[in-house]
């Protein structure tokens, strides 16, 4: 792809000046090649690389005293797409991402082969809790999830595991634009679709992330696309699975009600520029068409939570071909008879997204399955319902556990 060359190749060193004070003194970087454009600095002698402050760990002093540096220069800052370089030969992509290399991100973040693809991935803890894999939704990032929801789940007593789907986040960047029309039409038709993967394939990278941290068996939960993903989890690893939690989810029974048309647009609609604010204030738009009607979010919590989303990584090539694996899985009623696994689906009946027709038909397809309908809930996690989300899924857990221990 071209001999690319990282931009940030002077790294700032400081150095006591003659009055006692410090300034700043400018030194080429040892190895360029060794930060690949993600902003890392190259390791000082006598520094472990694990240290999480040296070549691979982006570090507290790193944030206080390298984010300035990097924001003046064009290195990508820890959870930003590494825009700099259209054309790349480290394993990045003529669309800006960079794929992830292995090793330890940010933050506690982790990266590991999973599936045959790089997937970016954060245990929260603790340790001997019980296991708990959130799943995201479609084109989100492991940063969507509302804080009073993990930190409530884990005072219950669960290991929390979130991760990047692939094509978001730091996970791997796939390649291919697939034609939407045409996967429909071979589902119609019966026919296997041209896509470049498979809800089944996001599926299994879910579970590579469990391999990676050597959990056998653990409770996985996940919101809209999310709840399509650990469906599928249900269908094709149900011996890996505990319970599962769908959450404002669907079947993909092409019978059911369709999203509104202002929410549609809302998610489809793409923003005007690229800019970081310009993209936050898109996203705040769209998503107070389809949230909680009964549980608005503030400006203040809406903006820091869409933010936090950007910062990871903004990465919108990558919603094409997450939408085709939607649309080419087709309906899973018949599979999802199948299923054996303790199953709970949670559903909102303000949702105008996925109506919560979907949610029964899930309900009703899976034996055994409990529903619970939410009034003035939509599509999104609201802080105030954080705490029956938690007793719902606690619940549902230890009950699962109680009946593989019976069986």
């Amino acid at each position: 792809m071209g001999d690319a060359r990282c931009k940030a190749q002077l790294l700032p060193r400081r150095r006591r000046a003659a009055d006692g004070g410090h300034r700043r003194q400018w030194r080429p970087a040892r190895k360029a090649e060794e930060h690949r454009c993600s902003g890392r600095r190259a390791p000082r002698r006598g520094r472990s690389a694990r240290s999480g402050r040296g070549r691979q760990g982006y570090g507290g002093q790193y944030s206080r005293r390298r984010a300035s540096h990097h924001s003046r220069h064009g290195a990508r800052l820890p959870g930003r797409a590494c825009r700099h370089f259209r054309r790349c030969d480290h394993g990045g992509d003529e669309t800006g991402g960079c794929r992830p290399r292995g090793g330890v991100t940010r933050m506690g973040m982790r990266q590991t082969q999973a599936n045959g693809i790089t997937v970016n991935f954060e245990d929260l803890g603790p340790a001997d809790g019980r296991p708990i894999l959130f799943v995201n939704g479609y084109t989100s990032t492991m940063m969507s999830w509302p804080a009073e929801l993990m930190d409530g789940l884990r005072a219950r007593g669960f290991r929390v595991i979130r991760y990047d789907n692939r094509d978001v986040g730091h996970s791997e960047k796939l390649k291919g634009m697939p034609d939407i029309r045409a996967v429909a039409a071979a589902v119609r038709e019966g026919s296997r679709p041209d896509i470049p993967y498979t809800l089944s394939d996001m599926a299994a990278d879910g579970i590579g992330v469990l391999d990676a941290l050597g959990i056998a068996r653990a409770h996985v939960m996940g919101i809209s696309m999310g709840g399509m993903i650990v469906q599928t989890m249900a269908i094709d690893h149900p011996g890996r699975l505990l319970s599962v939690t769908s959450i404002m989810s669907t079947t993909g029974n092409p019978d059911l009600p369709k999203a509104s048309e202002a929410a549609m647009a809302a998610l489809q609609e793409q923003p005007p520029a690229q800019d970081r604010e310009t993209v936050i204030r898109h996203r705040m738009k769209g998503r107070r068409v389809y949230q909680s009607p009964a549980y608005p979010m503030t400006d203040e919590a809406l903006h820091a939570r869409c933010a936090a989303e950007f910062d990871h990584m903004y990465y919108p090539e990558g919603a094409s071909r997450q939408y085709a694996a939607i649309v080419g899985d087709g309906s899973r009623v018949e599979r999802l008879k199948a299923v054996r696994v303790p199953f709970l689906v949670i559903h909102g009946l303000a949702d105008p997204l996925v109506p919560p027709e979907g949610g029964v038909d899930t309900a009703n397809s899976v034996p055994g399955a409990n529903l619970e309908l939410i009034e003035g809930m939509g599509h999104d996690l609201p802080a105030e319902l954080c705490p029956r989300f938690v007793e719902l899924i606690a619940e549902h857990a230890l009950a699962a556990e109680k009946e593989n221990a019976a069986e």
